[in-house]
């Protein structure tokens, strides 16, 4: 009997942990007909079986039974299981490295999340690339004055600071209520976001050329039915910001499409989160032998 977890994205990996307390990962996608495997978020189950036509792998992947296929001439089922990812847990979450070859997670050693406990879970579909959102999130607090008003009236302006690690971004302000707000960004699509007594992350998922769910997780120290009102009234704080973020996105989206616009200038004091996602994702994307790319905003 194993416990398994996966995001319902196309082609996209599920993790798995055994009875053997190993935690595996593997594309959801059968190798009959690329189907997928299993269908649900998440669940517990013996084995897995293809909806489809009843292809069924082992908790380890291998493939355990093809009806109807018999003798058939040049079919080894030793390499017909399912394709396996490299999975690592690091703080309260499970990453997936499609590529072998690609990067090792990089730790970010002040963060620490182990205090605070899952509450719920939002999903936000927005009508932009999913890289438009990403820079947004990364402007360095550039747009908080002026879209989330709210928000500007807990945090520094002048005192927001913006670092950058190898793949990841750390931006953050001093809050009126004491203490510091943090936003954690991890190439190329993952946020972490913390504050004294509350958490949230975002994982953003493309769904097309301009179409993005981000999907929210809010965590909060004290998930007690006495702390309940208080914690429904952070989220719906939230959301009033991620509406805000929403309708911007898509105005971007929007003007990016317009023969007026090719390119943009990025703000050294506030920008630096965003040239480094761009730098990342063009040397992911289009270049070789270490060329030198300088930076543009709105990737296409």
């Amino acid at each position: 009997m194993g416990n398994w977890n996966g995001k319902p994205c196309f082609h996209a990996p599920g993790t798995l942990q055994a009875v053997d307390g190993v935690l595996r990962g593997f594309f959801n996608v059968c190798r009959h007909h690329a189907a997928a495997v299993m269908t649900d978020s998440c669940g517990e189950a013996s084995q897995l079986q293809c909806p489809y036509h009843g292809w069924t792998y082992t908790l380890n992947g291998e493939l355990k039974s093809a009806p109807d296929l018999g003798a058939i001439a040049n079919f080894d089922r030793r390499v017909m299981g399912l394709v396996p990812v490299d999975v690592a847990v690091w703080k309260s979450w499970v990453f997936a490295r499609l590529d072998p070859r690609g990067a090792p997670l990089e730790d970010i050693a002040d963060l620490s999340v182990s205090g605070f406990h899952w509450f719920e879970r939002r999903h936000y579909m927005l009508e932009c690339n999913w890289k438009v959102f990403v820079d947004n999130y990364l402007d360095g607090g550039y747009h908080v004055p002026y879209l989330h008003k709210n928000l500007d009236r807990i945090l520094d302006y002048a005192g927001y600071r913006i670092e950058n690690g190898g793949r990841f971004c750390r931006q953050s302000s001093p809050v009126s209520t004491g203490g510091q707000a943090l936003y954690y960004w991890i190439y190329p699509n993952f946020m972490i976001n913390c504050y004294e007594s509350a958490m949230d992350t975002n994982l953003v998922v493309p769904r097309g050329v301009d179409r993005t769910e981000v999907i929210f997780d809010f965590y909060f120290t004290d998930v007690s039915e006495a702390a309940r009102a208080r914690n429904i009234a952070s989220v719906t704080a939230s959301d009033r910001i991620q509406q805000e973020d929403t309708a911007i996105c898509k105005s971007v989206q929007r003007g990016l499409a317009s023969r007026s616009y090719t390119s943009g200038r990025l703000s050294v004091r506030r920008e630096a989160g965003e040239h480094l996602f761009h730098r990342l994702l063009c040397a992911d994307l289009f270049l070789d032998d270490g060329e030198e790319f300088v930076g543009f905003f709105g990737v296409r």
